[in-house]
């Protein structure tokens, strides 16, 4: 079985999440890091984007997305951006971290991580 997925690795947004006074008032950095499968068979065979899925689209959804929307948990965001994502492209399973970064002093960041299959 061949799987193909294209990943984005600390994908940096501004992102309006958190349950903590100042977190309801500012926006923060939030990391994503995301897998998703995709066909890649006609595009590698055309070597052609129309038959791909576009890096710079799935990135342009997911900032926006965040820009448009508020959230107390990550684990809230985290489940729409996957239904988001599912319902703008094509693809058929994700993995999806969402972490905040150095929000504790002593730990590098902290999240939740996901993972998905499109139901049919």
């Amino acid at each position: 079985m061949n799987v193909n997925k294209v990943f984005f690795r600390q994908l940096k947004a501004s992102a309006a999440v958190g349950i903590l006074s100042w977190e309801k008032v500012s926006r923060q950095e939030i990391w994503i890091d995301l897998e998703i499968t995709v066909d890649m068979g006609k595009a590698a065979e055309n070597d052609a984007i129309e038959f791909a899925v576009d890096y710079g689209q799935v990135r342009q959804c997911i900032i926006r997305f965040l820009q448009d929307s508020r959230f107390g948990l990550l684990e809230a965001l985290a489940e729409k951006m996957a239904t988001l994502l599912f319902n703008e492209f094509a693809i058929s399973w994700l993995s999806l971290r969402v972490s905040k970064p150095e929000i504790f002093g002593d730990v590098a960041e902290v999240g939740v991580c996901i993972e998905r299959e499109k139901s049919s």
